[in-house]
């Protein structure tokens, strides 16, 4: 039996992904299009978009899949010669990319290190990668004021 409100495995893995990260204490929400008002300076804003679905024959009644979403950290800078803005920044994109590190690497990680490295969402594995090219966009803080990260994930199953 099919889940009525499953739309499709990246869109199913944010949404559990978003709910992840709400319920470890960073409120995220599936978006698909975020726009952040400039005059909304304060708030750090998370999103979790879905990507990607690369499906292949499992067997004849299932499929693999090989899905992507991304998690977009944005927030606007009062003062971007203010150092400490961009630290702060930097040290909630690295809190986020360390839910899926292996906590016995090292002790620098936190408390929630590794939270979310084995555990299944919307019925997929965490495949072991994550990607952060770079910590931000050069462009959208020149242009915009504002300090975009995406954290790249990917994840993959039978379904």
């Amino acid at each position: 039996m099919t889940n009525p409100e499953a739309i499709g495995p990246s869109e199913d893995l944010a949404q559990a992904l978003a709910d992840q990260l709400t319920e470890l204490g960073y409120p995220a929400s599936r978006n698909y299009y975020p726009i952040i008002r400039l005059n909304d300076v304060e708030t750090l804003h998370i999103f979790v978009r879905p990507d990607g679905d690369v499906a292949t024959a499992h067997n004849r009644n299932s499929n693999r899949h090989e899905v992507t979403v991304s998690i977009l950290i944005v927030k606007n800078i009062k003062a971007p010669q203010d150092v400490s803005e961009f630290d702060g920044f930097a040290r909630t994109v690295e809190e986020i990319k360390a839910f899926w590190e292996n906590p016995e690497a090292t002790d620098e990680l936190g408390d929630n290190a590794g939270v979310l490295r084995h555990k299944k969402l919307a019925g997929l594995a965490w495949s072991g990668k994550i990607s952060n090219d770079q910590l931000f966009d050069q462009d959208r803080l020149y242009y915009h004021n504002q300090m975009t990260s995406v954290v790249g994930l990917a994840y993959s199953g039978t379904r």
